[in-house]
């Protein structure tokens, strides 16, 4: 009787049990893998990357402190010298829900799709072991992206509202709580996650239909919220009914989603007038629920999700050699249109560089349109018609120069496929520039919407709107060309190396800001010092500042390739 029990436990063990040392060894592999982050093998872009989420960590608290001093200062949302919990908890809650959803859909691929699965599960070590690594590896990543978006944003309301010193500090072990809480649910969620995503890549058309579906959606709440804006604003006269308007959705937000705000109540303590509540009733309940949730989570996780884990992961060999035995007829297509059809054939990742830079274009027409509406309506004078058209050239161009920093990153992805390029029969220029058409007919349309949009509210001169579109084009496609270039000549000779990505990133992201701030500064001593000239002079300036500089992009651009094709040689 005691060798049977001894042989369960030993079972138990086996199939359930946690080595921690195997589990640190493997989460500090995997956390330096995720994170880009290990003082040994990189000190500099390490140290680099710490201080860059350190910067951001700042500017948040600073422009999240800002923001409740302008709506104490004001009296946006409340009579008295204060601001209601139901306001950051209305934007904490925002974050955490559209965070929850990123952070199930890359959990899932990184549980049952990554590659290295098939290499972790050979480690003497077992399914347990590994399955808990990689939700630590998650849990760590989602606290320091709480700690640098979230927790910033929280602690401007804070100061502005005065909390006691031990709420700063509080914070952080209460986010601690909350993010393994998320990581915990979204593994319970990953099974059918997984599954979804494998019928939506059995099924590529359906997929398709609903990214289709998805993007329109985005795109018509995005409008019709937008529409929704008055056609005249006059909030210093007339400010009583949008204040009304406020209170009523501050208060359906706490009745309807007591569960968050109480939440934040737990993370923040409650304000109640001027006092200042550290732990109330509340918090007190959300906290008991939070350990509670956690346990069973925990539970449900080791006992259900684990054993499915592992057998998934362990099955995904029979499932790709299966997948490679399909006998499939190799037909002869032409060399242009075979490029064009290998990126778009690439749009079915998840990852495609063509799905984030479409995310970023979508958004651009919406922000111009609001932005032009809220002007519209404000009824701005001479001296504001000039601001808005550089804030509106301000704000197309920092959205479709920085988005060409996906583009700097687009041919490390591809690992080792660069020297395979080289060795090609056809010449490389538009090979490597193939991966470059669609993201350009794609920011092209968004730039050619926005232009459309600002000139119906603002301009009303199709030349102006004309050489503005043709403008910003040039410059879009121009820092596209560097960003490009700047990333497979970097490492055209160790391709698969993360520093030079890094580096890469960091140079087309500092050019994107640079020349947005050096363009919209022209333009604005164009309009300032315009004297008798027409609307549209001003803008052929803009088009010939595109065309110069797009004219070096071209020309820089087909060196580097000529010069790395001949070093291949």
């Amino acid at each position: 009787m005691q060798k049977v029990n001894s042989n369960k436990t030993s079972d138990f063990v086996l199939n359930y049990g946690i080595s921690f040392k195997k589990l640190f060894i493997l989460t500090s592999m995997l956390l330096k893998d995720k994170m880009k982050i290990s003082f040994k093998a990189n000190k500099k872009q390490s140290l680099v990357k710490i201080i860059s989420l350190a910067i951001l960590f700042i500017v948040l608290c600073a422009v999240s402190n800002v923001f409740y001093q302008v709506a104490v200062m004001l009296n946006i949302f409340s009579v008295l010298k204060y601001i209601p919990l139901t306001v950051p908890s209305l934007i904490m809650s925002f974050l955490l829900i559209f965070g929850f959803f990123s952070l199930l859909i890359n959990l899932t691929k990184a549980l049952y799709l990554s590659k290295d699965n098939q290499i972790m599960i050979t480690y003497p070590c077992n399914g347990s072991t590994i399955f808990f690594a990689r939700l630590l590896v998650y849990f760590i990543n989602e606290y320091i992206r709480n700690i640098t978006i979230q927790i910033p944003l929280l602690i401007g309301y804070m100061i502005v509202m005065n909390a006691p010193v031990v709420m700063y500090f509080y914070i952080f072990i209460a986010f601690i709580f909350i993010t393994l809480f998320e990581v915990l649910l979204a593994s319970l969620f990953s099974i059918p996650t997984y599954y979804i995503m494998m019928f939506l890549k059995r099924f590529s058309l359906l997929k398709t239909i609903l990214y289709v579906i998805f993007y329109i959606t985005i795109i018509s709440l995005g409008v019709y919220v937008v529409l929704l804006i008055p056609e005249n604003i006059d909030i210093f006269t007339n400010w009583g009914p949008y204040f009304n308007s406020i209170q009523a959705f501050l208060k359906g937000f706490s009745d309807y989603f007591a569960g968050l705000y109480y939440l934040s109540m737990f993370t923040l303590g409650k304000l109640d007038g001027f006092s200042y509540l550290i732990f109330s009733f509340e918090g007190l309940y959300t906290f008991i629920f939070l350990i509670l949730a956690i346990l069973l989570f925990f539970t449900l996780a080791l006992f259900i999700i684990n054993p499915i884990y592992f057998k998934l992961t362990s099955s995904g060999f029979e499932v790709e050699s299966k997948e490679s035995n399909r006998v499939k007829v190799n037909k002869k297509h032409n060399f242009y249109i075979s490029q064009i059809k290998k990126e778009l054939l690439l749009f079915k990742d998840g990852d495609s560089i063509i799905l984030s830079i479409l995310a970023s274009f979508i958004t651009l027409p919406i922000i111009i349109l609001l932005i032009s509406k809220v002007f519209g309506a404000m009824g701005v004078n001479t001296r504001g018609f000039m601001y808005s058209q550089v804030i509106v050239l301000a704000i197309i161009l920092l959205i479709a120069l920085n988005t060409n920093t996906i583009i700097a990153t687009a041919y490390s992805k591809e690992g080792e496929a660069f020297k395979l390029n080289k060795t090609y029969p056809n010449k490389g220029y538009f090979m490597l520039t193939s991966k470059l058409i669609i993201p350009m007919i794609i920011g092209s349309l968004s730039i050619l919407v926005s232009s459309i949009i600002f000139n119906n509210f603002f301009l009303n001169d199709i030349v102006s709107s004309v050489f503005l579109t043709l403008g910003v084009i040039l410059l879009y496609i121009g820092h596209m060309l560097y960003s490009a270039q700047v990333d497979f000549s970097s490492i055209s000779s160790l391709f698969n190396n993360t520093g030079t990505t890094s580096k890469a990133t960091r140079n087309s992201t500092f050019l994107a800001f640079l020349l947005s701030i050096v363009i919209c500064l022209l333009f604005y001593l164009f309009l300032t010092n315009s004297g008798q000239q027409p609307l549209f002079a001003h803008y052929i300036k803009l088009f010939i500042i595109g065309l110069i500089y797009i004219s070096s992009s071209i020309w820089i651009y087909y060196y580097k390739i000529k010069l790395i094709y001949k070093e291949g040689d």
